[in-house]
Order: structure tokens, then sequence, then C-alpha cells
């Protein structure tokens, strides 16, 4: 049973599998890989969710949006029937490990803050010695970035 990676089936595989294993808020989701056997076929998927850190002591950076990976594994039997599935969720870990890196930067006064339409000068802010900045983004969420050239 391999999944095309383009075209409608796709896109309509790609939404089942949001509405049907709770990932409806997931940013980004596609097949990285699929592996066929005789007992039937498993379908390696990768995603990424939006995650808000939170509390006081990021000060202004409160409230600040970071991407968190994930991993998905679909088994399916020869008729082509889901017969399981893992999901590997970094979430809670990215939140813990995002806001204490996020402090550290803080800390080092390695985060640069951008009005929201600011065109941010990238090489400006790496020659300030700045590994980040927060800015704004379209969807009026406030998002970390890094600064690379």
């Amino acid at each position: 049973m391999p999944i095309a990676l383009t075209g409608k089936g796709y896109q309509d595989f790609l939404e089942a599998v949001r509405g049907n294993l709770y990932l409806k808020d997931v940013v980004d989701l596609a097949v990285v890989d699929q592996a066929f056997t005789d007992s039937g076929t498993t379908v390696y998927l990768r995603f990424a969710r939006d995650v808000i850190l939170r509390g006081r002591e990021l000060g202004e950076a409160e409230g600040v949006v970071i991407l968190s990976g994930g991993t998905l594994s679909l088994v399916f039997d020869r008729k082509g029937e889901l017969s399981s599935y893992t999901v590997d969720d970094n979430s809670e870990e990215t939140v813990k490990e995002g806001k204490q890196g996020l402090l550290k930067e803080l800390q080092r006064g390695r985060v640069y803050f951008a009005s929201p339409k600011e065109k941010v000068d990238k090489v400006l802010l790496t020659q300030l010695g700045k590994a980040f900045y927060v800015q704004v983004d379209a969807a009026g969420k406030k998002r970390l970035n890094r600064v690379f050239l």
C-alpha cells in the first residue's frame, strides 16, 4: 500500500492522519519513508507543532512560540487497514529544554526583540552577538527565530 507523495491523495491522507490521531494542531506533517513487508506496510511521518513558552522569568519573551517536532509510525496490514501506530511527541521535553535554553540566551543578552514589521538584518545581529530574535509573525504569534547566515 504505497502512499503517493504528491497530489490530492497525499493531502487527503495527511488530513485523515491529522483528524484521526489528534494532530489537528500540527503546523507541519509529512511522510518521510515507507517500508513494505509481507505482512503489510509501515508509513513513517514527521510533524511539528507550535509550543508556547510561559513564565514571568522570561520577561519580554514570555509567550514566545517555538516549534516542537515529533514522529509517527503507522502500521497497515495487507488489506490496507491500520493495525497499530506509535507517536513520539517531544512537546513536553521541548518546553522544558526550550525554556531553559531561552533563559540562558536572555541572560547572555543574545536575544533581539524586533518590531512586528521590522526587516531583521541578520548580518548585523550576528555582528552584535545575537543568536536569536523574537518577532510577531503574520499569524500574530510571538515567534522565536534563530539568526542564520
